[in-house]
């Protein structure tokens, strides 16, 4: 008798789970860019819809689990330490992100860090139109290719106007990455 009650308990208990996932999958955000360190006896759960770009060092003692619905982009500067509990998974999201509330990411909402890319598709030239923020902190502009190699990198300023060509790349799908300081947007661009 007592057995039956027992799984009857776990079978809610179950039921409930699986309500709460449910319910969390719309809190997801889609991108993530994360840069600040996992420090030891810290843990930083990262649950995102659509992409993952980290250049972050996961110290010895901490732990980091990143899952991202399409891809985790590890850039130059990411180290996950010897002695670290690093887990990257690609899988759709499942639940609550915690990347509003942890000090490890930042997750960019105002409008105006937003970056503009044309024209995108592209034969291999596009323009990447920066945003008019007074700023004191270090603009930059970096792409990526999908194996995580940087192809292109500069300084910019609030406002400008930068062309990129890629046409001694290959075709494909390419991470434009904007960061004004600490905080940081990434965006697709297909060259085709």
């Amino acid at each position: 008798m007592q057995y039956k009650m027992l799984k009857k308990v776990s079978y809610c208990w179950i039921l409930l789970c699986l309500a709460i996932t449910t319910y969390g999958q719309t809190d997801c955000v889609a991108d993530l860019v994360i840069t600040d360190a996992v420090t030891s006896g810290q843990t930083s759960d990262q649950m995102v819809s659509n992409s993952i770009s980290a250049s972050n060092t996961i110290a010895n003692g901490a732990t980091a689990n990143y899952q991202a619905g399409s891809f985790v982009l590890l850039t130059p500067g990411f180290q996950a330490t010897e002695g670290s509990n690093t887990s990257i998974t690609i899988a759709p999201c499942t639940g609550t992100s915690n990347a509003r509330a942890t000090s490890q990411t930042v997750e960019l909402t105002n409008e105006t860090l937003d970056i503009s890319l044309y024209p995108n598709p592209t034969g291999g030239s596009f323009t990447v139109q920066i945003p008019a923020i007074k700023s004191t902190g270090l603009q930059l502009v970096e792409v990526y290719n999908l194996a995580g190699v940087l192809v292109y990198k500069k300084s910019v300023s609030a406002g400008e106007q930068v062309s990129i060509d890629l046409k001694n790349h290959t075709k494909g799908l390419y991470l434009v990455k904007y960061f004004l300081g600490k905080q940081g947007i990434t965006k697709r661009v297909l060259y085709k």
